[in-house]
């Protein structure tokens, strides 16, 4: 993750980095460095190498995957003072689909493109690249899916005349993750190829020795907990709720509400759907005239149209007559 560093002056580029896959083979190798004290026979030499061999290692991985938080000088990021070619022209907004994730990328004049902000959320991205353009001095490029006049909106002050109705709402579809639906029926499709593939290696061999109860139990049950996991990805449903004066969320499995309703208050100022390029499922951005908000909903064409109408600039013309 890559966000601006309010405090400090000039702006500073803070780079975020959570658990990383060689923390996981760290863990591994401290648990390997067991097994030269667990065995039997004296303690040689040799067996001590091995412990400190394994112990050395698991620290250096456990190191290098661990969460660690570094500034990054700004002027070393976005400029290239050697020719003006090579200097930022506009900083632009991009991400990628899955998982959503959204990045404020500085464009060159030679073409060349870096990656300035990111985030798994739009909110802060939006706000810092604004911050960011302006202390650049280049053009901030509108993109997921926002045009500038929508930008324009979210950070500016609130207007009465753009308002929601307060009996107006709009629903979306709300999912607990990006790509509920492909995991789902993978996670299906694995239950299955597992139940095959125990019956047809289990009569296979029958015809020389008879598989125990363990050798049936095991993958059935491995099966199960698949099975289980995979009905409920497939079950698991969400819907969010944007009124005038709050968000509420709300989590379903087969229709059945999970839980007590979440709800934000907050004054509605503005809104839009925020989409990395080629995703369908993004952020709902909403604006109290001060902060940004975001929160994940999957992209309709209807719910698209409704937001659209409810802050377009004739509804407002109408509502200041």
């Amino acid at each position: 993750m890559l966000m601006l560093d309010p405090k400090e002056r000039p702006l500073a580029v803070l780079e975020q980095r959570g658990f990383e896959p060689s923390f996981l083979a760290g863990l591994l190798f401290a648990a390997l460095g067991v097994v030269p004290l667990s065995s039997s026979g004296p303690f040689t030499l040799l067996r001590a190498l091995g412990l400190v061999i394994l112990g050395a290692a698991s620290v250096l991985l456990l190191t290098l995957g661990s969460p660690r938080t570094r500034a990054r000088a700004l002027a070393r990021l976005a400029a290239h003072p050697a020719r003006p070619a090579e200097r930022g022209v506009a900083l632009e907004l991009d991400g990628d689909a899955l998982p959503p994730t959204y990045r404020a990328v500085m464009v060159f004049g030679d073409g060349v493109r870096r990656t300035l902000l990111e985030r798994a959320e739009p909110a802060g991205v939006l706000e810092d690249a604004v911050l960011l353009a302006r202390e650049l001095g280049v053009p901030l490029v509108a993109g997921w899916g926002i045009d500038d006049r929508t930008v324009e909106a979210l950070l500016r002050p609130i207007d009465p005349s753009r308002r929601l109705d307060s009996d107006t709402t709009i629903t979306f579809d709300s999912p607990p993750f990006a790509g509920q639906r492909n995991a789902a029926w993978t996670t299906l499709w694995a239950s299955a190829f597992v139940v095959v593939a125990t019956i047809l290696m289990s009569e296979s061999a029958r015809a020389k020795v008879t598989p125990s109860a363990l050798s049936l139990v095991l993958p059935g049950l491995g099966a199960f907990i698949v099975l289980l996991l995979g009905t409920w990805l497939i079950g698991a449903r969400g819907t969010l709720v944007l009124g005038a004066t709050g968000v509420i969320r709300r989590r379903f499995w087969f229709g059945v509400e999970l839980g007590e309703a979440r709800s934000v208050k907050l004054d509605v100022a503005a809104a839009a759907v925020a989409l990395p390029p080629g995703g369908s499922v993004g952020h709902l951005v909403v604006s109290n005239g001060h902060d940004l908000i975001a929160f994940p909903v999957r992209g309709g064409t209807p719910q698209l149209r409704l937001l659209h109408a409810a802050f377009s600039p004739q509804r407002a013309n109408r509502a200041a007559e």
